[in-house]
């Protein structure tokens, strides 16, 4: 009889757990919003921003020629930026 409850036990703890994820509004591991990925890079002539792959945004007026060759390089190879303002701030830097 003490095996029976035991299994009855473990079936009953495996439905409870069964019914805490599938059931909407109980305890549930939120998942994390998708993160973007944003590069800044020269390409055709202009500094440019892209957004998980995507031309999000170009910015005129950058002398290219004028910077200095480190930053050329990065730019040529696209500098990985973790967030819009951070990418604002870098132009804003290069137009200086």
């Amino acid at each position: 009889m003490t095996f029976l409850k035991l299994v009855l036990c473990v079936l009953m703890l495996c439905t409870t757990l069964t019914a805490a994820v599938l059931i909407p509004g109980k305890t549930r591991v939120e998942q994390a919003p998708p993160t973007k990925e944003y590069i800044l890079r020269y390409e055709n002539g202009q500094v440019s921003l892209f957004e998980n792959g995507e031309l999000s945004q170009s910015f005129e007026g950058i002398s290219f020629e004028d910077l200095p060759y480190v930053d050329r390089q990065s730019l040529k190879d696209g500098i990985k930026i973790s967030s819009y303002e951070e990418a604002l701030s870098l132009v804003e830097d290069f137009d200086g």
